[in-house]
């Protein structure tokens, strides 16, 4: 049977991953889980930060966080923090306008990236085998 990783546990890797900062399409998933009416769409669907100047990473997280409860915000801290840090990086080197290609970039799935035995005990790919030296 062929498993493949979600959303939420590519996420989960990638911030666990990350050394300096998250990808692109890391980003973008997770701005998308707290996608909804007047919240940041434009940063969404395009990867600018701003819309006229007005937005910047304490603005934009601040969208993101709007109307979120506790306990959605809680159990995707690490994602937000990583988000943030992500957006503050853009900022401090002046890239908050919109990114080519950017609809099409999505968080790398261990499906997507080169496998190696072991890499992954949630995907298909997976041999446990390796583990025990056989």
């Amino acid at each position: 049977m062929i498993r493949y990783e979600s959303d939420e546990n590519a996420v989960k890797r990638a911030v666990a991953d990350a050394v300096a900062e998250i990808d692109h399409g890391t980003a973008r998933t997770i701005a998308a889980w707290f996608n909804g009416p007047g919240h940041v769409a434009t940063f969404v669907t395009t990867g600018a930060m701003t819309a006229d100047g007005a937005w910047i990473t304490d603005e934009l997280m601040e969208l993101i966080r709007s109307g979120v409860d506790a306990a959605t915000l809680k159990a995707n801290e690490d994602a937000l923090n990583a988000l943030e840090a992500y957006l503050k990086e853009r900022e401090d080197w002046f890239e908050v306008d919109a990114v080519d290609g950017w609809a099409q970039m999505w968080v790398p799935k261990h499906v997507d990236c080169p496998h190696q035995t072991g890499a992954l005990d949630t995907c298909w790919c997976y041999d446990e085998s390796a583990e025990d030296g056989e």
